[in-house]
């Protein structure tokens, strides 16, 4: 307790906070369950004086810090002004109806969901199914685990406390499991050729295919995670499995909105998001307002282009194209809430991960004019990875007979791609934009 009151001190007038928050922490053992962490890490060193010399010890410190002062769990929600006025209608919120996994106070696993139009949130338990682990130190370790509730999986990413097994953070859907799926391949990525055309080829071995699931999964997180190196995409704007939101009205596809009374605001917009609509591997905007739209495909067992089914990005982009027309800047919050944009509050689960809300808004000038979207296919299996880079309008990719051309090139492409010059490893890859996406969230830290 000495080491928690000198550490206190640090905050002047507000020591007692500190104290107060870590104490809630530790009793807790929520989403401030780092400062429980910080409570005990001393006893694990011998020499005290190279404390401040050492990175597990401060990350934890800093992490403490951070959980002291922020008790309460994040929600999908934004209040951004900038947001809030181009949405239009008056509302001073917008919510989305993602699922969040985190940890009850009673310690188990649990799915959030927002019910009655972002009016109350269920909570259910989660069972989990299989782990492995991929990465570890400082008495944490790194685990890609599966959990299940009925015939609901969830593919998670978890720091878990060793001593007593307990989830520290818990990651789903979002920027943070994309890096953690990511340590779990190692490889190398290289400068390649395709006849004329570059190309980035990938080589590389997994642990994770030892878990139950589809392995594109995997890869589209690994594809995800690479994005800020291979496409230049910031990482806090990026996000993969994207839901798109929309329903048909009068001819055209629009924003699934309802207003309702929340907790966050009188007038909330809330945005459903359903597993069963069209989604996008990988979706970002890059810093310019173009898009980046991204396709995995597991090329295990194919016959020819045309199982490629890149026919079927054609719907996508309408579906996608109607929407930005309808209200591009709610994309931007879209791909954030899929990156771990979270706003603190009024949640039911915690150690849920969260990074800051990051909102770059779409430039619909550029994005229907050529070169306005930076289209990535990623052809992959077990071993190995071809991604191929196009820069197009949106409306080429409403375009039938281009997604034909692009899947003879991909499938071809991925048999007979040369790679010619390695470039760097993928944990490499992941450490480089681990520490760009450092900026806005600290949970990274697990991941160096």
């Amino acid at each position: 307790m000495s080491r928690l009151y000198s550490e206190a001190g640090r905050y002047g007038a507000y020591a007692d906070c500190f104290v107060d928050g870590a104490l809630q922490a530790f009793s807790t053992y929520a989403q401030e369950v780092e400062a429980a962490r910080w409570l005990g890490i001393a006893s694990a060193f011998v020499d005290l004086s190279d404390l401040a010399k050492n990175k597990d010890w401060l990350g934890n410190r800093q992490l403490a810090a951070m959980a002291a002062f922020s008790y309460e769990p994040p929600v999908p929600v934004f209040r951004d002004s900038e947001l809030l006025r181009r949405v239009k209608g008056g509302v001073d919120a917008v919510m989305f109806g993602k699922h969040i996994v985190g940890v009850r106070v009673s310690g188990d696993v649990a799915v959030m969901r927002a019910r009655d139009l972002g009016r109350r949130f269920e909570v259910t338990g989660l069972t989990r199914v299989s782990s492995v682990v991929v990465g570890g130190g400082g008495g944490f370790e790194i685990r890609i685990s599966k959990y299940s509730v009925g015939t609901a999986s969830y593919l998670v990413s978890e720091v878990v406390d060793v001593k007593s097994g307990r989830p520290v953070v818990i990651g789903y859907n979002d920027m943070f499991t994309a890096l953690a799926i990511a340590r779990g391949f190692s490889g190398d990525v290289y400068r390649g050729v395709y006849r004329n055309r570059e190309v980035y080829v990938l080589s590389y071995g997994s642990s994770l295919y030892a878990l139950e699931g589809k392995p594109e999964t995997f890869y589209k997180y690994l594809s995800a995670a690479l994005m800020p190196e291979i496409a230049g995409v910031n990482p806090a704007a990026v996000g993969a499995e994207v839901t798109l939101p929309a329903v048909y009205r009068d001819g055209r596809w629009v924003w699934d909105v309802a207003i309702s009374e929340t907790a966050f605001g009188r007038k909330t917009a809330f945005i459903p998001l359903s597993p069963t609509g069209y989604r996008l591997d990988i979706l970002g905007v890059l810093d310019d307002g173009r898009l980046l739209i991204g396709e995995v495909k597991n090329m295990e067992g194919l016959g020819g282009p045309a199982d490629l089914e890149l026919s079927k990005v054609a719907d996508r982009a309408a579906v996608l194209a109607d929407l930005l027309r309808d209200n591009a800047a709610l994309l931007s919050a879209l791909v954030s809430v899929y990156n771990g944009g979270r706003l603190p509050g009024g949640g039911r689960v915690s150690s849920s991960f969260m990074a800051s809300q990051v909102l770059i808004f779409p430039d619909l000038k550029k994005i229907f004019a050529p070169g306005g979207v930076r289209f990535v296919v990623v052809a992959a299996d077990a071993k190995r990875a071809v991604v191929f880079t196009y820069d197009v309008s949106l409306d080429q990719l409403r375009d039938v007979s281009f997604l034909k051309r692009v899947a003879e090139e991909v499938y071809y492409g991925f048999r007979e791609a040369e790679a010619r010059e390695r470039l760097y490893g993928i944990g490499e890859a992941v450490g480089r934009v681990a520490d760009r996406y450092r900026a806005y969230t600290w949970y990274v830290e697990f991941l160096k």
